[in-house]
């Protein structure tokens, strides 16, 4: 299966299903990057916060710079209400980005 196929399912809201692929994907190419990605806001859509941390930060450590992971971890720590570590990764993906809609958003507040 690819990546292709599980964001197709994970779009169409077949989380369970693109999770599955996702999963069989990190089975064969542990660190992919993406697959990390997209299995973290699965888990998280679908409320389980705490894998979506797990998975997330795992996503993190092997790419530090990836901003769509760092917000993506920032949200499910905000969920879980870690604020602390939530705002670490808003700050760092505001310096990875600072022209980033995000950050034009924060600045206008």
């Amino acid at each position: 299966m690819s990546l292709q196929t599980a964001l197709a399912h994970h779009q169409a809201g077949r989380l369970a299903e693109a999770m599955a692929i996702y999963q069989q994907i990190l089975d064969t190419t542990p660190d992919d990057i993406e697959a990390l990605r997209w299995l973290g806001s699965a888990a998280g859509q679908l409320g389980n916060t705490r894998l979506a941390i797990t998975i997330l930060s795992r996503g993190h450590a092997l790419a530090p710079d990836h901003v769509e992971i760092l917000l993506s971890l920032a949200t499910m720590q905000r969920a879980a209400q870690a604020y602390e570590q939530a705002l670490a990764c808003y700050e760092k993906a505001l310096a990875l980005q600072p022209r980033s809609s995000l950050a034009q958003c924060i600045r206008s507040r």
